[in-house]
């Protein structure tokens, strides 16, 4: 934004002189309808009105299991963050392939508070401007690039064991050490990557990730005497990964649940780990009823 900021500017006089900056050659009608669409979005903000919600992830859930890649034009009908529903498009980088399958993001609050130029305001910017969910379709990858489950089952017990030496595996104790453990009865987790991710770089930073989890989850079992569920979500899982996974205890979500079961399942008894997520991780959970005992989320740990 340029120029100065007037400090007697009330929040929908910021909004208006963005709309001026950003939308030049917009039709005045249009204009005001978007500074409109803007100011509702900073007005359900300031009123606490949540963004995130169970039944909004619910729906969310129950339309891709039944999208349609292949439809023209594929769109989806969702609840924008006001309630009313809004017609999303899912967005192709290519042809449609028959094993395309869809990727969900999410648009923090801070991607959302940006003005999006659109030369013409319409229905379709409208839902643009009023939806915090985002939908692509993706191909797998290609199979002579993918690792059999053997390959895994050796690679993850390497780092169990690289994981035991390494000189960051006592903070989790630490962490757990001064947290009250008696309630929880799940443990979920969010962006610890599939291994394949793992062949592109030289730090297996997924393996590392799984291998942390499940010390948490030890360390649990052990202190409360009882079994805790130890359940993941990250939409790219691989088959060899996932049937790793299962040995040592992981539940992976699967099919429409890989993208909003996690946080749907996320409860007072819950301690939540979220590691290079791209999911606003702390955003939703600020935004649902129900906090997570504990969550260890990118370097943040501590109780809720």
């Amino acid at each position: 934004m340029s120029g100065s900021r007037d400090p007697n500017d009330s929040p929908g006089d910021l909004v208006q002189k963005w709309l001026n900056e950003a939308s030049p050659g917009m039709p005045p009608e249009d204009s005001l309808a978007s500074g409109d669409s803007m100011r509702g979005i900073h007005r359900l903000f300031d009123e606490g009105k949540p963004f995130y919600t169970v039944d909004r992830f619910l729906d969310i859930e129950s339309k891709l299991s039944s999208l349609d890649l292949s439809a023209e034009p594929c769109q989806v009908e969702l609840q924008g963050i006001d309630g009313q529903p809004v017609t999303i498009s899912v967005g192709l980088d290519r042809p449609y392939q028959p094993n395309m399958y869809p990727v969900l993001g999410f648009k923090p609050y801070e991607r959302m508070r940006r003005i999006v130029h659109h030369r013409r305001f319409d229905k379709k910017a409208r839902d643009e401007i009023m939806c915090n969910i985002l939908l692509r379709a993706a191909s797998p990858q290609s199979a002579a690039n993918l690792m059999d489950a053997a390959h895994w089952e050796v690679e993850f017990s390497k780092a169990i064991d690289g994981w035991a030496k390494n000189p960051e595996h006592n903070k989790p104790f630490s962490i757990l050490d001064r947290c009250n453990l008696s309630s929880i009865t799940k443990i979920i987790c969010f962006g610890l990557r599939d291994f394949h991710q793992d062949l592109l770089s030289t730090v297996k930073r997924s393996l590392l990730h799984h291998a942390a989890a499940l010390t948490v989850a030890r360390q649990l079992r052990d202190k409360t005497k009882k079994h805790i569920p130890l359940f993941t979500q990250d939409p790219p899982y691989c088959d060899g990964s996932k049937e790793v996974l299962k040995n040592p205890g992981f539940q992976v979500y699967e099919r429409a649940a890989r993208f909003t079961r996690g946080f749907i399942d996320i409860d007072k008894n819950t301690l939540v780990m979220s590691i290079f997520s791209t999911a606003p991780v702390r955003e939703i959970i600020v935004d649902f009823n129900f906090r997570p005992t504990i969550l260890i989320c990118d370097g943040l740990a501590g109780e809720i």
